[in-house]
């Protein structure tokens, strides 16, 4: 064996050394670092000999090793950035540490403590199941590496980051793909902390809109990628938004157990800036409750109601204070916002519009219409609204005789008959548009256009004053006036909203049995001519016997000759109507005298109204009145 020189002898000292440096300092030497000692073997193992193969084949093992225990060590730490990408609305990505945001690039950049270069890409926007719009979303980029840019603006609060694109100029999806997922962000990531919003594709209009929101959000002043030329530095960044669904917030999942119901408080604290009272729900009897009927604008050319000005007039008829409210992308949300918090009921047909039912107070009534083909996404975009926060809520789903498809697919068409056929495998856009772009509707409104016009209120308050108010109180003067008319005029509205409701029921029976009561009414001429004499000669003309026998004689008309057993039922039916109303006056006018005991004592009761008085109200006053609305609708119901 040759003997190794001294330069030989120099080199081996060199390379063990280095050895001893990897061996001490495995678990802390960086990539960069064990590929500087990799150079440094590599040059100094040319001047080996070969007698010292085996020497450089026990080297490269270990350095082999102190590579992979490194990248242990690394995997170990925890990663700056992260992304959760296992939902199917959204993805959510993290910087958890400083990061400077470029916005020339439109990306965020971080240093990462090992130096490895990791990149991610994130479109912030919740609807990661729908390509198309996505494809429409702008893209930001994460970047964690050795360096970053340096910061000219540095800000102590973490951001968050969202898309204010995609379907934003629809109000609908400006709360469901926006502020409702912001909100649960928030609640979920930063609850009671301080943030700053950092809006991609952020257009004047939209600040403009939404504006009082955002300052209710963040106390800091929007930053718009599209609109700043320096790079901002935060302590941390949240990209994405966290959705639970459509007009959804789950209280399981957050952390606060926060609700739609503290949503639609951020909308008071945001809009009721000037905080206006108002009206109680409960509503006093001299007051009218305001209904607003939300429409969807002029320029737009389905889900209209076409019969909408017929519809209005009815609800006056109800009783309603009837507002029309038809919003548009440019309608301040302050304005809608005080209309709708001060009303009692919302009706509209399945549309954005209908996201204003945020505004409305718990305990109020929402009426959601229908059309034919969108019952799921009515349920599943508005019900939940009104569920969310406490609302009454009503759907009216309209028939297929309603529905303006029926002039263009006929009434048998499997688009009318059963459209859950068509979307058993989705909502295919050719089959959503016939639906949503191509049908109005044409509401059956119950009542016939003469119920306007039929109104005995004078009969009414002929038989109050004549007949029941002597039997209600004392003669004479306490001195009340003003209360005794209150009630008067209470008593009075009552009595007449019951009597009236004749025409809903007189509706109902022309509807059971359309042709007979055809038949009766273009027979009415000859009818009442026939039957007038009889009235005159066999009853009394008093106002109680006339309008008793004038159901009696419609009856007459469709069966044929009076017969023993139709009066009989008449009278049956009479009975028991005062029967009811005596057994109610009993239950709910007794006034409870309790013993010592705690047990109500019922064996001599005392009532605020004599039960029989409340008997003979209902079958003497009340029915017949009632009936002869009921005729007198009936009799008009084809003109």
């Amino acid at each position: 064996m040759k003997k190794i020189n001294g330069s030989s002898k120099a080199a081996v000292a060199t390379v063990l050394f280095c050895f001893l440096l990897v061996w001490f300092h495995t678990m802390s030497l960086s990539m960069s670092s064990i590929s500087r000692i990799n150079n440094i073997i590599a040059a100094t193992s040319s001047s080996w000999s070969s007698s010292t193969f085996t020497l450089k084949k026990n080297q490269e093992t270990r350095v082999e090793i102190a590579t992979v225990a490194s990248q242990q060590n690394r995997q170990l730490l925890p990663r700056v950035i992260t992304c959760n990408r296992s939902y199917i609305r959204y993805d959510l990505c993290t910087v958890n540490g400083s990061t400077v945001l470029d916005f020339a690039s439109s990306t965020f950049f971080t240093v990462d403590p090992t130096n490895a270069i990791h990149v991610e890409k994130i479109k912030p926007y919740p609807r990661k199941y729908e390509d198309y719009i996505m494809g429409q979303i702008k893209e930001l980029t994460l970047v964690s590496g050795p360096s970053s840019p340096k910061c000219t603006i540095q800000h102590e609060a973490p951001a968050i980051v969202f898309s204010a694109g995609g379907y934003t100029g629809n109000l609908f999806h400006a709360f469901n793909d926006g502020f409702i997922p912001l909100f649960i962000t928030i609640n979920s990531i930063y609850p009671d902390r301080d943030f700053i919003i950092v809006v991609s594709e952020y257009h004047d209009w939209w600040y403009s809109k939404y504006v009082e929101l955002l300052k209710v959000f963040s106390k800091h002043p929007i930053i718009s990628l599209e609109k700043d030329n320096v790079t901002h530095c935060f302590p941390s960044a949240t990209l994405g938004l966290i959705s639970h669904g459509f007009m959804t917030i789950d209280p399981t999942v957050i952390p606060s157990s926060k609700t739609l119901l503290h949503f639609r408080e951020l909308l008071a604290k945001a809009y009721n800036q000037n905080h206006i009272p108002s009206p109680p729900l409960g509503l006093k009897p001299e007051r009218r409750p305001r209904l607003v009927l939300t429409c969807r604008g002029n320029d737009v050319s389905s889900r209209r109601i076409l019969n909408q000005e017929e519809m209005i007039r009815v609800m006056k008829e109800v009783g309603f204070d009837v507002i029309v409210f038809e919003p548009n992308r440019y309608t301040p949300l302050n304005n809608a916002y005080a209309l709708l918090n001060s009303s009692h009921m919302m009706i509209g047909v399945h549309g954005a519009a209908l996201t204003h039912a945020l505004f409305l107070r718990p305990g109020s009534v929402f009426m959601q219409v229908v059309p034919i083909g969108t019952e799921w996404a009515a349920d599943a975009f508005y019900g939940r609204i009104a569920k969310g926060i406490n609302l009454k809520y009503l759907e009216y789903k309209i028939r297929v005789e309603e529905s303006s498809l029926i002039e263009k697919y006929g009434k048998d068409n499997i688009l009318l008959k059963d459209p859950s056929v068509l979307q058993k495998k989705g909502w295919p856009t050719e089959i959503m548009d016939i639906y949503l772009k191509q049908q109005n509707v044409k509401l059956d409104l119950v009542l016939h256009l003469c119920a306007g016009s039929i109104n005995i209120n004078i009969k009414v308050w002929n038989v109050y004053f004549a007949e029941l108010l002597s039997r209600l109180v004392e003669a004479g003067d306490d001195g009340n006036c003003g209360s005794a008319a209150v009630c008067d005029t209470m008593c009075l509205q009552a009595l007449s909203k019951r009597i009236h409701y004749g025409k809903f029921v007189a509706e109902a029976k022309f509807r059971e049995s359309p042709a007979v009561y055809e038949d009766a009414i273009r027979a009415k001429v000859k009818f009442l001519s026939h039957f007038s004499r009889t009235i005159l000669l066999v009853w009394d003309t008093s106002y109680s016997q006339l309008t008793n026998f004038l159901p009696f004689l419609w009856n007459v008309h469709l069966t044929g000759p009076v017969s023993t057993d139709g009066v009989t039922n008449i009278r049956d039916s009479r009975t028991a109507v005062k029967k009811r109303g005596d057994m109610k006056a009993r239950a709910y006018g007794q006034e409870l005298n309790f013993s010592q005991a705690g047990v109500a004592a019922v064996s001599d009761p005392v009532y605020k109204i004599k039960p029989s008085l409340v008997a003979d109200l209902c079958g003497d006053w009340i029915m017949p009145l009632t009936k002869e609305v009921q005729v007198e609708y009936l009799f008009r119901r084809l003109d």
